[in-house]
């Protein structure tokens, strides 16, 4: 058996758990920067004659719903 001192143990228990954190940190922005969707890029709609949802293209305020053909105002809505 390799002989080790405690302090040096110590030393390496913590600096894998840094290494296993590190990469797990890292995996996660990963993972939220390839998987976001960006809703500055588009406008959430709600069409207010059938209901229906859908995205648009940015600084377009005014737009005609895909399902029925309606002119849709977007709207901000109040964060609670």
């Amino acid at each position: 058996m390799i002989p080790i001192s405690f302090e040096h143990g110590f030393t390496l228990y913590i600096g894998l758990w840094f290494i296993m954190l590190s990469f797990l940190w890292g995996k996660e922005i990963w993972r939220e920067y390839s998987t976001k969707w960006n809703s500055m890029q588009e406008l959430l709609y709600l069409c207010d004659t059938c209901n229906h949802s859908f995205t648009s293209e940015q600084y377009k305020n005014i737009t005609r719903c895909p399902k029925c053909n309606s002119i849709c105002i977007f709207r901000k809505k109040d964060k609670f």
